[in-house]
Protein backbone atom coordinates (compact mmCIF):
# COMPACT_ATOMS: atom_id res chain seq x y z
CA UNK A 1 0.00 0.00 0.00
CA UNK A 2 2.84 2.38 0.85
CA UNK A 3 4.45 1.76 -2.54
CA UNK A 4 1.19 2.56 -4.36
CA UNK A 5 0.77 5.80 -2.41
CA UNK A 6 4.40 6.79 -3.00
CA UNK A 7 4.12 6.00 -6.70
CA UNK A 8 0.92 8.05 -6.95
CA UNK A 9 2.53 11.03 -5.18
CA UNK A 10 5.60 10.79 -7.45
CA UNK A 11 3.45 10.75 -10.63
CA UNK A 12 1.41 13.75 -9.48
CA UNK A 13 4.54 15.68 -8.48
CA UNK A 14 6.31 14.98 -11.77
CA UNK A 15 3.27 16.06 -13.80
CA UNK A 16 3.10 19.37 -11.93
CA UNK A 17 6.82 20.08 -11.85
CA UNK A 18 7.78 18.96 -15.36
CA UNK A 19 8.50 22.21 -17.23
CA UNK A 20 9.57 20.34 -20.35
CA UNK A 21 6.09 18.93 -20.93
CA UNK A 22 4.87 19.97 -24.35
CA UNK A 23 1.90 22.28 -24.58
CA UNK A 24 0.96 20.68 -27.92
CA UNK A 25 2.34 17.95 -30.20
CA UNK A 26 5.81 18.80 -31.58
CA UNK A 27 6.19 21.99 -29.54
CA UNK A 28 9.74 20.86 -28.77
CA UNK A 29 10.70 21.57 -32.39
CA UNK A 30 10.33 25.27 -31.54
CA UNK A 31 12.42 25.16 -28.34
CA UNK A 32 15.43 26.95 -29.88
CA UNK A 33 13.16 29.84 -30.89
CA UNK A 34 11.52 30.37 -27.52
CA UNK A 35 11.96 33.62 -25.63
CA UNK A 36 11.27 33.79 -21.92
CA UNK A 37 9.28 37.00 -21.59
CA UNK A 38 7.19 37.07 -18.39
CA UNK A 39 4.82 39.73 -19.71
CA UNK A 40 2.74 40.85 -16.76
CA UNK A 41 1.15 44.17 -15.99
CA UNK A 42 0.37 46.38 -13.02
CA UNK A 43 3.55 46.01 -10.99
CA UNK A 44 3.84 42.25 -10.79
CA UNK A 45 7.61 42.57 -10.42
CA UNK A 46 8.74 41.51 -13.89
CA UNK A 47 8.85 45.00 -15.42
CA UNK A 48 12.64 45.35 -15.32
CA UNK A 49 13.24 41.86 -16.72
CA UNK A 50 10.77 42.45 -19.57
CA UNK A 51 12.29 45.89 -20.26
CA UNK A 52 15.72 44.26 -20.65
CA UNK A 53 14.22 41.73 -23.08
CA UNK A 54 12.59 44.56 -25.05
CA UNK A 55 15.98 46.26 -25.40
CA UNK A 56 17.65 42.97 -26.39
CA UNK A 57 14.95 42.20 -28.98
CA UNK A 58 14.48 45.75 -30.26
CA UNK A 59 13.24 45.72 -33.84
CA UNK A 60 12.88 41.92 -33.90
CA UNK A 61 9.49 40.50 -34.69
CA UNK A 62 8.12 38.05 -32.13
CA UNK A 63 5.51 35.34 -32.35
CA UNK A 64 2.98 35.10 -29.55
CA UNK A 65 1.58 31.58 -29.64
CA UNK A 66 -1.59 30.69 -27.75
CA UNK A 67 -2.82 27.20 -26.90
CA UNK A 68 -6.59 26.89 -26.37
CA UNK A 69 -7.11 24.19 -23.72
CA UNK A 70 -10.78 23.72 -24.55
CA UNK A 71 -10.53 22.88 -28.24
CA UNK A 72 -6.77 22.12 -28.38
CA UNK A 73 -6.22 24.68 -31.15
CA UNK A 74 -2.94 26.56 -31.49
CA UNK A 75 -2.93 30.10 -32.88
CA UNK A 76 -0.21 32.69 -33.24
CA UNK A 77 0.18 36.38 -34.02
CA UNK A 78 3.15 38.62 -34.81
CA UNK A 79 4.18 41.46 -32.51
CA UNK A 80 7.08 43.61 -31.38
CA UNK A 81 7.90 44.10 -27.70
CA UNK A 82 8.29 47.71 -26.54
CA UNK A 83 9.26 49.13 -23.17
CA UNK A 84 8.91 52.73 -22.05
CA UNK A 85 10.24 54.32 -18.88
CA UNK A 86 8.15 57.27 -17.73
CA UNK A 87 9.37 60.42 -15.95
CA UNK A 88 8.29 59.00 -12.61
CA UNK A 89 10.42 55.86 -13.18
CA UNK A 90 7.46 53.58 -13.88
CA UNK A 91 8.09 51.08 -16.68
CA UNK A 92 5.42 50.16 -19.21
CA UNK A 93 5.86 47.04 -21.35
CA UNK A 94 3.50 46.37 -24.22
CA UNK A 95 3.16 44.85 -27.67
CA UNK A 96 2.76 46.61 -31.02
CA UNK A 97 1.95 45.12 -34.41
CA UNK A 98 4.21 47.40 -36.47
CA UNK A 99 7.97 47.65 -36.13
CA UNK A 100 8.57 50.54 -33.70
CA UNK A 101 12.03 51.17 -35.20
CA UNK A 102 10.84 51.73 -38.78
CA UNK A 103 7.11 52.47 -38.45
CA UNK A 104 5.81 55.10 -36.11
CA UNK A 105 2.51 53.82 -34.77
CA UNK A 106 1.08 54.95 -31.46
CA UNK A 107 -1.28 51.99 -31.04
CA UNK A 108 -0.19 49.48 -28.45
CA UNK A 109 -1.71 46.27 -27.19
CA UNK A 110 -2.05 44.93 -23.67
CA UNK A 111 -2.90 41.26 -23.92
CA UNK A 112 -4.08 38.72 -21.41
CA UNK A 113 -0.92 36.65 -21.08
CA UNK A 114 -0.52 33.39 -19.21
CA UNK A 115 2.72 31.42 -19.05
CA UNK A 116 0.56 28.29 -18.85
CA UNK A 117 -0.87 28.63 -22.39
CA UNK A 118 1.13 31.38 -24.13
CA UNK A 119 4.66 31.32 -25.56
CA UNK A 120 6.91 33.88 -27.22
CA UNK A 121 9.25 32.94 -30.07
CA UNK A 122 11.54 34.93 -32.34
CA UNK A 123 9.73 35.15 -35.68
CA UNK A 124 12.72 34.45 -37.92
CA UNK A 125 13.51 31.20 -36.13
CA UNK A 126 9.82 30.27 -35.83
CA UNK A 127 9.26 30.76 -39.58
CA UNK A 128 12.35 28.69 -40.42
CA UNK A 129 11.16 25.79 -38.22
CA UNK A 130 7.67 25.91 -39.76
CA UNK A 131 9.10 25.88 -43.29
CA UNK A 132 11.02 22.71 -42.42
CA UNK A 133 8.13 20.94 -40.62
CA UNK A 134 4.91 20.66 -42.60
CA UNK A 135 3.22 18.67 -39.81
CA UNK A 136 3.83 21.47 -37.32
CA UNK A 137 2.82 24.15 -39.81
CA UNK A 138 -0.49 22.36 -40.43
CA UNK A 139 -1.24 22.39 -36.70
CA UNK A 140 -0.74 26.12 -36.18
CA UNK A 141 -3.06 28.86 -37.38
CA UNK A 142 -1.89 32.44 -37.86
CA UNK A 143 -4.26 35.19 -36.72
CA UNK A 144 -4.10 38.30 -38.89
Amino acid sequence: MKIVVLAFVWVITMSLVNPSKELFVNESKLSDCRQNIPLTYYGKGNDIEVAKKAKELEGQQLILLHFNKKNKSVTFKRYYLVSTTHDNGHISNYLVEKNPVTDKDDSFIFIKYSEKVDRFYTASCFDKVLSENADLKALLQEVK
